[in-house]
């Protein structure tokens, strides 16, 4: 039986937490990284050693999605210091090219793509949801509904993931329209 593996991008793709929680999740691993983007360098060294890849620090503002590619899965936790009650809290518009401002760049990559990604994650600080920033939230899921996606947010404490430590994140599941029927 041959099954195709789920194509997945890591975007702000860090130590590769995503990763891990695929290999984790999905027994056997049926899913293959076909892109990984990260522009610290420490960070990067870091995934490659982890993983045995072999990627280059890159800027989110200089990538685009393959061509010809159909990618099954684009995970993106987009920088929150901007968003966190722990850091400067100034957000992320587009106009205040806040660290956390980088998100729009993931609207860009879609919006861009030859092929759209069947399923966009986004994962961010629970702050997000604020009053201060929903607008904020709101403006990207409007973006990702008028490229055609259907999303839905959801907060998880990282404990009720057999994490040991008390994390509210939020995660946000936008699905492409043309994939809902199948």
């Amino acid at each position: 039986m041959n099954i195709n593996k789920i194509k997945v991008v890591e975007l702000f793709g860090g130590i590769g937490a995503i990763r891990k929680a695929l290999i984790r999740t999905i027994k056997p691993p049926n899913f293959e990284i076909i892109d990984y983007v990260e522009s610290d360098k420490k960070t990067v060294n870091a995934y490659n050693a982890i993983y045995n890849d072999f990627y280059k620090p890159l800027d989110i503002r200089e990538y685009s999605l393959p061509n010809n590619v159909n990618v099954d899965l684009l995970f993106h936790g987009s920088p929150c210091q901007d968003f966190s009650c722990a850091g400067k809290n100034i957000g992320g518009s587009k106009e205040s090219k806040s660290r956390s401002s980088l998100l729009w760049e993931t609207i860009r990559i879609i919006k861009e793509a030859q092929i759209k990604p069947k399923i966009v994650i986004w994962e961010n600080v629970k702050n997000v949801l604020s009053k201060k920033h929903k607008p904020i939230f709101d403006a990207y899921i409007k973006a990702l509904n008028d490229l055609g996606y259907v999303s839905h947010y959801k907060i998880i404490n990282s404990l009720d993931c057999g994490i040991p430590q008390s994390r509210n994140r939020v995660f946000t599941v936008s699905i492409n329209k043309n994939y809902l029927k199948q």
